[in-house]
């Protein structure tokens, strides 16, 4: 579809919806107007507020201190209480009631005159006088006489009444406007607007709302005036109360300092012998020392256990017994500290001669301790005592072996030197055995030694850290007490340093002290309408007026379920389509009942001739030439179809009778020009024959039947088997017989005669007919077992279709 077809659809919608778009456009118009007459116009004044914050010249060079723009915090802070505070809304409302603001002071009166009056009571003494009956006798002295007054005075004195009576009118005057316009501290502060200035550092922007142009400069100046005094003060109040704060915090700071102090020095005179200050344990070096030492002597112990052990096993399959005793015979001193009071001695565990005169040498020297200990092993005689061994028992051997007693006395020789051998040999084993013992007690009583100092060490070493530990609580507490008093001082000397700057200059007096300057750099001079906004409000209500218009067409439009398109025929109805006919228009057709007959070269001609063709395609008129025209309901132009289709067909087939089976309501008589008489209901009635009714038309090859009179039982006429004998004769004599019969909704004419034609086509008019009254007469026919054969799309616009089987006509009419 193009996007022309689509703008003249949307426009067609809007003119079938016209009336409710005009509605509903003039009420939204109306409506808005009533706003913008009921609105009371707002009118706004506004100020430029300058805010600066004194700070710190870091820079160095020029002046000690400089102001510089307020923090965007302190910045925040200023707006929320112009915004909320309510004190110098207050002060305000005050201010304006005054109005004209104090009346000058009266003149002096000359000396020695008395004094002139207070101006509460803004009467002279001399307008005393003249109101007693006194005038131009002057006033009365402390003497009691008249002082005759001076006559400048007296006109300056009359000047002054003038002035103080025009100021009270004046005052009243303003009050009774304030009164009228309401300001009141709640109005007020509800009216205050503030907002920085974008782009801009400190200034501000302070606006007032009322519906009085007049008094409104005057308040936005009062409220900004009252604002900035207040803030000044409020401030250097506040300046004190933090001066004060700061100077106690910075005191209890001190306090707690010295005596955080005291407690670390106290506590460091207790460790004196320690250097806790070097936080370094040095009892851990030491432990650590003992440490590494026992588990070396702890490994040479436990091979000294399984040496011991050995020498043990072998002394005692030898009976020697060894003893370790201390050398002055005390048994503490074996235990002591003294380690080299220990000594190894060696004796035989049997009475002598209990193991057959054995000495102990001789046990030593046949022991395995020989072979076994690495002393023995070690010692330069040995070997040379064991070879002397092996050279005496082998000539022992050998003498013995001879038999003689020369070897005899030989081996006596021999054996006393193998004798002394082993003795020598024993004494050596026994020596070297004591002393390998003595050693192995030596380091099992140094390796206890060891541990007792490693115990005590783990002992010096857990005091000292628990000393370090309090020592460093201490020396935190110190430290953080002392940047609680550098941070409190140097609070105090940055407030100072703040409060008291003033233009960028030192100034230690009292009273120049200013947190905060606030200027008014550009006053409220007049006051402009804001609100209504009369083209805004004007422009809004326009295009809500036109969207409100628009919204509810369209939604009308979408509520409408009639048949709109031919999308919508084959997506709702689903029934075989034979065309479209257009709607016809009066101002090109003098009839729409016969406008394919007047203008042949017309739309509408063409849009019957494609509906005729159709109809001849249709496969069920092979045999028959009967045609029903009827529609769902009333008003959708079935006569209109049937007469211009019969014209179709005239002029194509002839001939052609078209009946007005209409028999309630008919309406082909009148449309062909034809008068009232006799008719369809005359023939059913069996008081006339076909050649009695048949009538000419204007239209060649057209002839046709009116209703005739209107019957009291129509349904059982055309029920009966006279209406069967009539089509079945009316078949024989015509070409084509086209019936026009009542809506299908409405009553039952056409239903009953479905059965007897050849082919029933319906009427939809686009934009009318409902899909629900096309459902329910199709339901009506398939009920008793008949089907539509046709629909025929009446009253089409340009726009209801996108096919463009008309354009055609239109371009090729003429040729």
């Amino acid at each position: 579809m193009s996007t022309g077809l689509r703008i003249t659809g949307y426009l067609a919608i809007l003119r079938k919806h016209f009336v409710l778009l005009a509605s509903a456009i003039v009420l939204v118009l109306a409506s808005g107007g009533i706003y913008l007459w009921r609105q009371a116009p707002i009118f706004e004044a506004e100020a430029l507020l300058l805010i600066e914050q004194p700070v710190m010249n870091l820079m160095g060079g020029g002046a000690k201190r400089n102001y510089f723009a307020i923090s965007q915090a302190a910045l925040n802070t200023e707006l929320f209480l112009l915004r909320e505070n309510e004190e110098p809304a207050l002060r305000a409302i005050d201010q304006m009631e005054n109005g004209p603001g104090a009346l000058p002071e009266p003149p002096t009166p000359p000396s020695p005159t008395p004094p002139s009056p207070t101006p509460p009571s803004l009467t002279p003494p001399s307008l005393t006088a003249r109101s007693t009956g006194n005038s131009g006798a002057g006033a009365p002295n402390d003497s009691g006489a008249d002082v005759p007054l001076d006559p400048e005075y007296q006109e300056e004195l009359a000047a002054y009444e003038v002035r103080a009576e025009r100021h009270r009118e004046r005052q009243t005057a303003h009050r009774a406007a304030m009164a009228e316009v309401g300001y009141t501290t709640a109005t007020l502060r509800s009216r205050v607007s503030v907002a920085p200035v974008h782009g801009t550092e400190g200034l501000v922007r302070f606006s007032l709302t009322s519906g009085d142009a007049a008094t409104l400069p005057s308040a936005v100046n009062a409220y900004a005036d009252t604002y900035r005094q207040d803030a000044q003060r409020k401030r250097t109040v506040n300046f004190e109360l933090q001066q004060r704060d700061f100077e106690a915090r910075k005191q209890r700071a001190s306090e707690r300092l010295r005596a955080a102090e005291y407690a670390r020095d106290k506590f460091l005179a207790l460790y004196t012998t320690q250097n806790l200050a070097l936080d370094v344990n040095p009892h851990a070096q030491r432990r650590g020392d003992l440490a590494s030492q026992v588990r070396g002597l702890e490994q040479t112990a436990l091979d000294d256990q399984i040496a011991k052990r050995h020498i043990d096993e072998a002394l005692a399959d030898a009976g020697i017994v060894a003893e370790i005793t201390p050398l002055d015979g005390s048994e503490e001193s074996a235990h002591g500290a003294s380690l080299a009071a220990i000594e190894c001695n060696l004796r035989m565990a049997a009475e002598p001669g209990a193991t057959d005169g054995v000495t102990l040498h001789e046990a030593l020297a046949a022991s395995s301790l020989v072979a076994d200990l690495a002393r023995v092993r070690s010692h330069p005689d040995v070997d040379r005592l064991r070879e002397t061994e092996r050279e005496s028992l082998s000539r022992d051997r050998e003498l013995a072996d001879q038999g003689v007693l020369a070897g005899g006395r030989q081996r006596v020789t021999v054996q006393a030197n193998l004798e002394r051998a082993r003795k020598e040999r024993g004494e050596i084993t026994a020596r070297a055995l004591e002393i390998e013992l003595t050693d192995m007690a030596h380091r099992a009583r140094h390796l206890a030694d060891v541990r007792v100092r490693l115990e005590k060490a783990c002992v010096e070493e857990s005091e000292f850290n628990a000393a370090l530990t309090d020592y460093q609580r201490l020396a935190s507490v110190v430290e953080t007490q002392q940047r609680e008093y550098d941070e409190a001082r140097q609070n105090l000397t940055d407030l100072r340093s703040i409060f008291l700057a003033r233009d960028g200059e030192e100034n230690d007096d009292d009273s120049a002290r200013t947190p905060l300057r606030i200027s008014i750099r550009v006053p409220a001079k007049s006051a402009r309408q804001v609100a209504p906004n009369v083209p805004l409000v004007v422009g809004m209500t326009v295009v809500a007026a036109l969207l409100t218009g628009l919204g509810l067409v369209f939604l009308f439009e979408f509520l409408d379920d009639t048949i709109r398109s031919k999308e919508d025929f084959d997506r709702y109805v689903g029934l075989p389509f034979l065309g479209f006919i257009p709607r016809i228009s009066e101002r090109d057709h003098a009839s729409l009942d016969t406008a394919a007959e007047s203008n042949p070269g017309s739309a509408v001609a063409e849009a019957f001739r494609a509906v005729r063709t159709s109809i001849l395609f249709t496969k069920k008129l092979e045999r028959g030439r009967t045609l029903l025209v009827t529609s769902a309901g009333p008003g959708e132009g079935k006569t209109t179809i049937a007469t211009n289709l019969a014209t179709a067909f005239a002029r194509k087939k002839g001939p052609v009778l078209l009946v007005d089976a209409d028999l309630r309501k008919p309406r082909v008589g009148k449309a062909l020009g034809l008068d009232a008489g006799l008719g369809l209901s005359s023939i059913l009635a069996g008081q006339a024959s076909v050649d009695d009714v048949v009538r000419k038309t204007a239209i060649d090859g057209l002839v046709a039947i009116t209703s005739g009179p209107i019957p009291p039982n129509p349904a059982e006429l055309l029920h009966g088997e006279r209406m069967v004998e009539f089509l079945a004769e009316v078949g024989e004599r015509f070409e084509w017989v086209i019936l026009d019969t009542p809506p299908l909704i409405a009553v039952s004419d056409a239903r009953v005669l479905a059965s007897r034609v050849d082919a029933l086509f319906l009427v939809i008019s686009m934009g009318k007919t409902s899909r629900r009254l096309i459902q329910r007469a199709v339901e009506s026919l398939t009920s008793i077992g008949f089907g539509v054969d046709g629909v025929v799309l009446n009253n089409m616009t340009t726009a209801d279709s996108s096919y463009g089987e008309y354009y055609y006509a239109r371009e090729y009419r003429h040729e």
